[in-house]
C-alpha cells in the first residue's frame, strides 16, 4: 500500500509545496515499511471517513434517477421504432424506406442519452467503493474501525449540507 495513503489519515502531516506531504514530527518525508509508527489518526481520519462515506451516499442517492432516466429515453426509442414500424410497413409500403437513415441516427442518439448516465454511475460507484476498501484496508492494518451515520440535506446544485456522526475504535 502507498506511504501517501497512510498519510492521508495522519493528524502530523504537513504539506510542503516544495516537497508535498511531510510528516510533522520527523520533518521528512514519509519512509516506513508496513505501518508507521508515529500515526496519528484522529482529525485527520474521522474527515476521511466522512469524505468517502459522504461520497458514496451521494452516488448511491443517484441511483433511481438513472434508472428512471434509463427507462425513459429507452421507452421514447421504442416507441419512435414502433411508430415509424406502423406508419412505412404496416401500410403495405414495401421496398425502401424512407426516412430510415434518419431513424437509425435518432436511435442510436437516444441510446446514447439513455445508457451515458448509466455509465457516469457505475463508474462513481466503482471509485467511491474503492475509495471505501481502500480506507478499510489501511484501518485494518492499524487495527481500527469505525461507525459513521451521514444524513445529507439541503442539497441544491452541487452544494449540500452534511450531518456526521463517527466513531472510531480499536479492535482486537
Amino acid at each position: 500500500m502507498e506511504v501517501k495513503k497512510h498519510c492521508g489519515i495522519c493528524d502530523h502531516k504537513i504539506y510542503d509545496i516544495q516537497t508535498g506531504a511531510v510528516c510533522g514530527l520527523t520533518k521528512k518525508a514519509p519512509d516506513f515499511v508496513g505501518k508507521c509508527n508515529y500515526i496519528k489518526p484522529e482529525k485527520a481520519l474521522e474527515a476521511k471517513i466522512v469524505e468517502v462515506h459522504t461520497k458514496l451516499k451521494l452516488v448511491t442517492k443517484k441511483k433511481a434517477d438513472t434508472i428512471s432516466h434509463f427507462i425513459f429515453y429507452s421507452l421514447i426509442n421504442v416507441g419512435i421504432l414502433t411508430i415509424y414500424y406502423f406508419l412505412y410497413f404496416y401500410e403495405g409500403n414495401v421496398g425502401t424506406a424512407p426516412g430510415l437513415p434518419f431513424i437509425i441516427f435518432l436511435f442510436i442518439g437516444l441510446l446514447g442519452v439513455a445508457i451515458g448516465p448509466i455509465n457516469t454511475y457505475m463508474r462513481d460507484y466503482k471509485i467511491a467503493k474503492n475509495q471505501q476498501k481502500e480506507l478499510h484496508a489501511i484501518l485494518k492494518i492499524y487495527k481500527l474501525d469505525y461507525e459513521v451515520s451521514i444524513k445529507i440535506f439541503n442539497e441544491a446544485h452541487g452544494d449540500f449540507d452534511v450531518e456526521k456522526r463517527v466513531k472510531i475504535f480499536r479492535v482486537g
